[in-house]
């Protein structure tokens, strides 16, 4: 199982580049109804669109630049970036998964590191960090980045390791009610696959 969805690699002056694949749901219905007459192509386009632009106040949290007519790096695994629950129902529950996992696994990732050094008790956490933040040792400030990272995707809050973001209910948190509503009415869903830089 895959803690991220990252591709990294050196620019020509090498410094690090990092992509991350960033998966937007939007609800249908509610949000993108579609239109009589409209053709597949023009309602994949308003659906990526409503994407696109429901995420563009996250610049500089989830993204410095981004490429969204496509899914950039991602283009030979999602050769169209919007994927219909309507069409491919399993292929969409999949790919929701794999989200709650790997958000799982980035929490228990932060968690165990956290608790390898400090012990499991919150109080004990916070008093190393702020010990070390004293001190000005920067192995406690990656540890307070850590802390804050695993707060951060606790709490839904929409950044660039949180990698999904749900249009309807403005969070990045998918828990179990909204898989739920999502395997009862598949059609009524969409997700759609961005390349975030940061």
């Amino acid at each position: 199982m895959k803690r991220m969805n990252a591709i990294c690699k050196r620019d020509a002056e090498g410094g690090l580049l990092m992509h991350i694949l960033h998966r937007i749901l939007v609800h249908l219905p509610g949000d993108v109804p579609a239109s009589e007459g409209e053709s597949r192509r023009e309602y994949l386009e308003r659906i990526r669109f409503y994407a696109e632009v429901e995420t563009e106040e996250f610049y500089e949290t989830a993204y410095d630049w981004r490429e969204t007519a496509t899914a950039g790096r991602w283009r030979s695994e999602y050769p169209e970036n919007v994927l219909l629950g309507s069409e491919d129902g399993g292929m969409l529950l999949r790919e929701l998964k794999e989200i709650q996992e790997s958000q799982a696994l980035e929490i228990e990732y932060c968690m165990d590191t956290l608790t390898k050094c400090f012990g499991d008790q919150l109080s004990g956490i916070i008093s190393g960090i702020q010990k070390g933040a004293m001190d000005g040792s920067p192995m406690q400030i990656s540890h307070a980045f850590l802390l804050k990272k695993m707060a951060k995707l606790l709490d839904g809050e929409y950044f660039y390791d949180s990698c999904f973001y749900d249009t309807a209910k403005y969070t990045a948190r998918l828990d179990e009610s909204t898989m739920r509503e999502i395997q009862e009415k598949p059609q009524d869903w969409a997700l759609v696959f961005f390349d975030h830089h940061f």
